[in-house]
């Protein structure tokens, strides 16, 4: 039996994010919140550093009922991709007891009910981080 995450609480919640991507990209209908589900992911698993968290959860909270332009979405993966590092090496410290929703609330029975779960676990992990 699997541990569950620290930063999330989810056993196999690496494996649940893997089905996501896998809709997100064999399915234009649920992939429509992929720029979602990725950075909520990571974000959740402090993947970023600490500055940037809070340019993705801006990011996030955003584009909850609207995809980004084409132009937002260079402009991040320019940040992500560009000179200034924005991952770190390790993840950042887990909260004392994960909260909120995670990866294994969202459904996947149907594209409304994913998009609909993508979107509240983003709004929930975004929120998080600003004031």
């Amino acid at each position: 039996m699997a541990q569950p995450c620290r930063w999330c609480g989810v056993e196999a919640c690496r494996d649940r994010f893997d089905e996501c991507l896998a809709l997100d990209f064999s399915d234009a209908r649920y992939g429509a919140v992929h720029h979602l589900t990725a950075h909520t992911y990571a974000l959740q698993h402090r993947i970023y550093t600490d500055g940037f968290e809070v340019t993705v959860a801006g990011f996030l909270l955003d584009h909850l009922e609207q995809p980004p332009t084409p132009g937002a979405m260079r402009a991040l993966t320019a940040d992500v991709d560009g000179g200034t590092r924005v991952r770190r090496e390790e993840p950042g410290p887990p909260p004392s007891e994960p909260t909120g929703p995670s990866v294994a609330d969202v459904v996947t029975d149907t594209p409304e009910t994913y998009r609909a779960s993508v979107r509240a676990w983003a709004q929930s992990v975004a929120e998080r981080f600003v004031d």
